[in-house]
């Protein structure tokens, strides 16, 4: 008769490999506390891959006890999924069985070989986006953070919220949703002060209108050590890609005034400088505009390609400024990603730059409308 038992060194092993965590895909439960008191107990099963019994699941008559009962075919698992896996036995093969068990057991050494340097404190930011509410998974984000090489300070996160409420009678849209965000940026991220904020670090997720998106940047401004993230449609995740081509930004300049300055930023989409101009109520004002090849939504993919926009931005305000020495104000017109919304708030110097008039196309009206000065 085949043995159940398994050597207190294997136990110990699988405990350690998985991380004390249901091993299934998407499952993940901690296994080392009861759920409910959180009191000290084991409740994880150790599922076989190839089975114990040659009349239950995945069977081998070819294996010896000591080869069924070894660590390689061992699975920690919940007693929901060890009785998932056991019961639909065509759908979880012993070759998903293993790729489970390798992805799993991978991912837990490289969360656990992090360096303790590389903690950072997870920012969540979600504003309304015209009719639609901005929606940020904190489990989405902190795989994102591990798979930038750094590990969340805490379970939790800092979480932003202005999706339910709405603006009071004595303050515009923007200046109400300005306001509170600024407050809450202050209480909750910049209360450390100067010296505190030197020894943390930040992973910013953040979905809203793109002139908050702008204003939540200034307000960390480069007093914060942070990494700034960008969803992606197409993968619906927050994790950065690797070996993204190399960006092209090409720069326009047009126009005479030397008192109406304008940027326009054509990333994600294509702004004509007409409708600037009758926005500005200018026909000659002076217009910079940044643009790609093929402007579009996610055109920033990779950490090195937002990296590269904010030393182009950083630049072009720059020079802005130097030549047009008179200006009180750059009137900033983005159609932007948001990572990169966010890092063009961070790159603004609090005191060394004119001020920024940023405006937001309204499509019912089909004009740009001014927002926010900051």
């Amino acid at each position: 008769m085949a043995s159940r038992r398994i050597e207190k060194d294997v136990e110990l092993r699988l405990m350690v490999a998985s991380g004390g965590r249901c091993e299934f895909p998407g499952c993940n439960k901690y296994l080392l506390h009861d759920g409910m008191t959180f009191a000290a107990c084991i409740k994880g099963q150790k599922a076989h891959i190839w089975g114990f019994s040659q009349k239950g699941p995945r069977p081998n008559k070819l294996l010896t006890d000591s080869e069924r009962n070894d660590f390689s075919n061992l699975l920690l698992l919940c007693h929901e999924c060890h009785l998932r896996i056991d019961t639909n036995e065509s759908t979880f093969s012993v070759q998903e069985l293993k790729k489970h068990k390798m992805e799993h057991e991978d991912r837990i050494f490289r969360v656990t070989d992090i360096d303790p340097s590389k903690r950072t404190q997870i920012i969540m930011y979600k504003g309304k986006i015209v009719d639609r509410v901005g929606s940020i998974d904190y489990n989405m984000a902190s795989c994102a953070v591990v798979a930038n090489g750094r590990y969340p300070e805490d379970s939790l996160g800092i979480t932003i919220d202005q999706t339910n409420i709405s603006p009071d009678a004595n303050r515009t849209y923007y200046k109400f949703f300005h306001d509170t965000l600024k407050q809450k940026v202050d209480t909750y991220i910049l209360s450390g002060g100067k010296d505190g904020l030197a020894h943390r670090h930040f992973s910013i997720f953040a979905i809203s209108d793109i002139p908050l998106l702008i204003a939540l940047g200034k307000m960390l401004g480069d007093i914060t050590t942070a990494d700034v993230y960008e969803r992606f449609r197409d993968t619906a995740d927050w994790i950065w890609k690797k070996h993204q081509p190399r960006e092209e930004y090409k720069i326009y300049k047009e126009g005479t005034s030397r008192k109406i300055v304008a940027l326009n930023l054509s990333l994600s989409g294509t702004i004509m400088n007409d409708l600037l101009r009758t926005c500005l109520d200018d026909r000659n004002a002076k217009i910079y505009t940044i643009t790609i090849k093929k402007p579009r939504v996610n055109s920033i993919r990779s950490q090195k390609q937002l990296a590269l926009f904010k030393a182009t931005i950083r630049d072009v305000i720059t020079n802005i400024q130097n030549e047009n020495p008179r200006i009180e104000a750059i009137h900033v017109f983005p159609a932007m990603p948001v990572s990169s919304s966010v890092e063009l708030g961070r790159c603004l110097l609090q005191k060394g730059d004119v001020d920024m008039k940023i405006y937001d196309y309204d499509k019912a009206k089909g004009n740009f409308e001014y927002c926010l000065t900051l």
